[in-house]
C-alpha cells in the first residue's frame, strides 16, 4: 500500500506491506516486477518498457498499447533476480531522471546475466530541465 499526494501525484513516503497490515507473521515476501504476470501471455517478440514506479507503468500503459509495461517498484528494485523472466525479450529501460547512469550500468550486467536485450531510453534525460532532473522527474511528470 502506497500513499500518493493528490496535488503532486508523488509518493509521500508512507507505505505498508499488505501482509503486515493483515497481521500475517508467516508470510514470506518475495518481490517481483510489477506486471510480470503479463509476461506469461507474451511471446518474446513483444517489446517491454521497464520503468521505476507503479504509477509510471500505469501512465505509459494508458498512452500506448504497443508495449507491455513493467515496473521495478523502486530505484533499487532493478536487479537480475527480479528481471529473470525477461529472458529472450527486448526491453526498453526508461529510468527516472537522476537514475540514468546507475540503471545504464545495471542494464549492461542484467541483460547479460538474464539473456535479454536492454536498450536505455534517453527520452527524459533529453527533455528535462536541470531543476526537473534534480527533483527526480519521471515519465508521469512529463505526461
Amino acid at each position: 500500500m502506497i500513499q500518493y499526494d493528490p496535488k503532486t501525484g508523488h509518493n509521500t513516503g508512507w507505505f505498508n506491506w499488505f501482509h503486515k497490515y493483515l497481521g500475517d507473521s508467516n508470510f514470506i515476501l518475495k518481490q517481483c516486477l510489477y506486471g510480470e504476470h503479463l509476461l506469461r501471455r507474451l511471446d518474446t517478440t513483444r517489446t517491454i518498457v521497464l520503468v521505476e514506479s507503479y504509477k509510471n507503468a500505469h501512465f505509459v500503459r494508458c498512452l500506448t498499447k504497443q508495449f507491455e509495461v513493467l515496473s521495478t517498484d523502486c530505484k533499487g528494485g532493478f536487479t537480475a533476480e527480479r528481471c529473470k523472466l525477461l529472458k529472450g525479450h527486448n526491453v526498453i529501460v526508461l529510468p527516472d531522471c537522476g537514475a540514468f547512469d546507475d540503471w545504464a550500468r545495471k542494464a549492461y550486467y542484467i541483460s547479460r546475466e538474464v539473456g535479454c536485450s536492454m536498450r536505455m531510453s534517453t527520452f527524459l534525460e533529453e527533455r528535462a530541465t536541470k531543476e526537473q532532473k534534480a527533483e527526480g522527474y519521471d515519465i508521469a511528470d512529463w505526461i
